[in-house]
């Protein structure tokens, strides 16, 4: 996890070569979310890296099972995540 293995990813973080990015809380099919729920999510991960590595994930984030629509996508870049990244690249 995240927090179980923060000292070997702390130094990678903070030297530039790993990138985070936002992948949500719990991993919801954000297609079935409200649009205040997408925000939820992506929100409270965003807080969570913060604390724990000191920087945040935008522009970067990764839609659960890839699943995301014109909302979803709004809500992402009204908060800043404006490079999706799919299994494809």
């Amino acid at each position: 996890s995240w927090t179980d293995n923060m000292a070997l990813l702390r130094p990678l973080v903070d030297s530039g070569q790993i990138q985070l990015g936002n992948h949500t809380w719990s991993h919801p099919d954000l297609t079935t979310l409200s649009k205040s729920e997408i925000a939820q999510q992506l929100t409270r991960n965003d807080e969570f890296l913060k604390k724990t590595y000191g920087i945040g994930a935008k522009p970067y984030w990764r839609p659960p099972y890839a699943k995301h629509n014109a909302a979803v996508d709004a809500v992402a870049t009204e908060l800043g995540y404006t490079v999706p990244v799919l299994w494809s690249g």
